[in-house]
């Protein structure tokens, strides 16, 4: 327990065993919120991952909780290769990000859940002010730093996630304890049409060239089924749905964490009222997956793998992206979160972006006074086109 106000104190648990009740006391009808979900994360966490859980009282009543995960990271694993050709300023950018990630690895605290796209690091009770709240998010993160160094080890620096762009009273109050906001790629969500009720509404609803797009894409698929996994099918293709995720992964341009070898089926068998589990199939062969998360009235696309192999010929991401669509209208879901990467193609089925702000700052003054170029060299840059399916 530590104090930064007279009147407010701070409360540290390493379970969430240890404080549900009362971590669930305040909260929305999200899922991620919920201790639920943060048990299951608990049992089956990312590699190098561990959380703590702050409960904020004022006089003994909960004002706030957050969640904080310490993760210790090696940048030369967490980047990607390319696989495409580049430009010469590219490549000198590349160059020199293979001369500094060895020298970059680091304990990082985030504040929020770096598996989600989305604030989920700080949740306040009704009828406290915004500025208050930044306030209040400047010295817990502070006090927790503090906790962090006395019972475990000094942290290299911190990240607050995913804060909504624009609201000026964050970068006023956090630039001012020193930290520097920067941008990745956007969200990416799309709303479902309360009218549409099943996908041939959807298809009603674009572009007569997206039309023909869909029906090409579901061409490809030839034999290729898809269905809902569940029971005894979860816990037979683990295995294989891990392999697929990591394949995934691997093509990507940053990985900050990789998951536990039983997330998927974890998620799916703990929580089957909350997590749709969907594989894709020729036969009996497993050649992609995909995981839908009901967040009240929302849907969450989760996590998803594929064979790279068997992409092209076949368009099963494409086809996976139409599968979740119709998934989302199936359940009345009012949006369908699609989170970050591959923009274009999401854009391309009516996904839109919001451009969400992360802070950061390192402990090392000397680093953190170059932080801002650090993160220029180190962001991966993504130009994309933004597609408008609809009519």
């Amino acid at each position: 327990m530590s104090t930064f106000e007279s009147d407010i104190t701070l409360e540290y648990y390493d379970s969430v065993h240890a404080c549900s009740e009362v971590w669930d006391s305040i909260g929305d009808n999200n899922l991620y919120w919920k201790s639920k979900y943060l048990k299951v994360l608990e049992k089956y966490p990312a590699k190098n991952m561990s959380h703590i859980y702050v409960l904020v009282k004022r006089k003994n009543t909960l004002i706030a909780k957050f969640l904080f995960q310490n993760i210790y990271i090696q940048l030369s694993k967490s980047y990607g290769e390319h696989n495409h050709k580049l430009r010469f300023s590219q490549k000198v950018k590349e160059g020199a990000k293979k001369l500094i990630l060895p020298f970059l690895n680091f304990q990082l605290i985030v504040s929020g859940n770096a598996l989600l796209t989305g604030n989920y690091g700080h949740f306040f009770s009704p009828g406290i002010e915004l500025k208050e709240q930044v306030d209040i998010v400047s010295n817990v993160t502070e006090e927790y730093r503090k906790y962090f160094s006395k019972n475990f080890k000094k942290p290299s620096g911190i990240l607050l996630k995913d804060i909504k762009k624009d609201i000026d009273v964050y970068s006023n109050v956090l630039g001012q304890n020193q930290f520097s906001n920067f941008q990745v790629e956007p969200k990416m969500k799309m709303k479902i049409d309360p009218t549409w009720n099943s996908f041939d509404d959807y298809l009603s609803a674009i572009k007569s060239k997206y039309r023909v797009r869909v029906r090409r894409a579901k061409k490809k698929l030839g034999d290729i089924t898809h269905r809902k996994l569940e029971g005894e099918e979860i816990q037979k293709y683990a295995a294989k749905m891990y392999a697929l995720y990591m394949e995934t992964a691997g093509g990507a341009g940053f990985n900050l964490f990789f998951l536990d070898d039983y997330y998927f089926a974890g998620m799916a068998l703990e929580l089957p009222q909350d997590v749709r589990l969907v594989g894709v199939f020729r036969g009996e062969e497993m050649l992609g997956f995909y995981t839908l998360i009901k967040a009240g009235t929302e849907l969450d696309a989760h996590f998803l793998g594929y064979s790279i192999k068997h992409n092209q010929e076949h368009q099963i991401y494409l086809n996976m992206l139409y599968f979740m669509i119709e998934d989302a209208i199936e359940a009345n879901a009012t949006m369908l979160h699609m989170s970050r990467t591959a923009l274009e193609i999401k854009s391309s089925v009516g996904a839109r972006p919001q451009q969400l702000e992360l802070y950061v700052k390192h402990y090392s003054k000397p680093l953190n006074a170059i932080v801002k170029q650090l993160l220029k060299i180190t962001v991966p840059e993504v130009k994309w086109l933004e597609r408008s399916p609809f009519k």
